[in-house]
């Protein structure tokens, strides 16, 4: 087979010729993600399964940006798809967490008690959650990262991966949830559990544009991540939650 007729597959690097790479079943045409292509992928999302839910799990926990950019840059074959990914980690978190009754109670909401209503709503309404959280991510991102040449639709893909890893997080918890509420019955279980959830997001959102910005010995740049997580921490437990609460009084 020449190599000059012959495409390079963008996920294993092999030469081939088709419509589909023979190693690794990629399709030969990956386009740049745009509002079409999300557009595009969405019915797909809701009613098709793909393989790969656990390929990116794991790539997710062990190198989440590096396994986003090459995602974007084409490698896409064992991925699951990233919009299904989210509403599928968002839905069975919900699922889960009011089976198993471990919202706070039911109180009356005021302003003086944000943390515990944005707790509440984020148990009930973890998929709506995420996709406030991708909005202020992907807007950040943006501003602090223009000179990166990403577009806005694949800044919301790089999004969707990370808010649903992170409802991945909050599955792993329920277990610990679960003893903890069993044991200490009278107890709040959701204090030390939200902090650690935090901390955990925190962690996984500064790792995951670490690797995706290719931010090693780029001090500025290590810098310019820790302002804008921080930013959007304050941004999201402040200003979206009180616009909620407003919402709903």
């Amino acid at each position: 087979m020449s190599k000059i007729n012959s495409i390079t597959c963008k996920n294993c690097g092999n030469h081939f010729e088709g419509n589909y790479c023979n190693i690794c079943s990629q399709r030969a045409e990956t386009y740049r993600i745009t509002w079409y292509e999300l557009a595009h992928h969405l019915p797909h999302a809701l009613f098709h399964a793909d393989k790969g839910l656990f390929y990116s799990i794991k790539e997710l926990v062990l190198r989440p940006g590096h396994s986003i950019r090459d995602y974007i840059a084409g490698k896409r074959v064992y991925h699951f798809n990233p919009l299904l990914f989210l509403i599928l980690m968002g839905s069975l978190a919900t699922l889960l967490f009011t089976t198993f009754h471990l919202n706070p109670p039911n109180e009356e909401i005021e302003l003086i008690k944000i943390e515990s209503f944005s707790a509440t709503l984020a148990h009930k309404y973890f998929a709506a959650v995420g996709l406030q959280f991708i909005i202020l991510l992907t807007v950040t991102d943006f501003i602090f990262y223009y000179n990166k040449k990403y577009s806005l639709p694949e800044i919301v893909i790089s999004n969707t991966f990370q808010a649903g890893q992170i409802m991945v997080f909050t599955i792993m918890m329920l277990p610990i949830l679960l003893v903890q509420n069993y044991f200490f019955q009278n107890y709040d279980e959701n204090i030390e559990m939200r902090m650690l959830l935090k901390a955990v997001s925190i962690g996984f959102l500064f790792f995951t544009r670490y690797q995706f910005y290719e931010a090693k010995g780029n001090y500025w740049l290590v810098t310019k991540i820790a302002i804008q997580i921080i930013l959007v921490s304050v941004l999201y437990n402040q200003v979206i939650a009180r616009m909620i609460v407003c919402l709903q009084g």
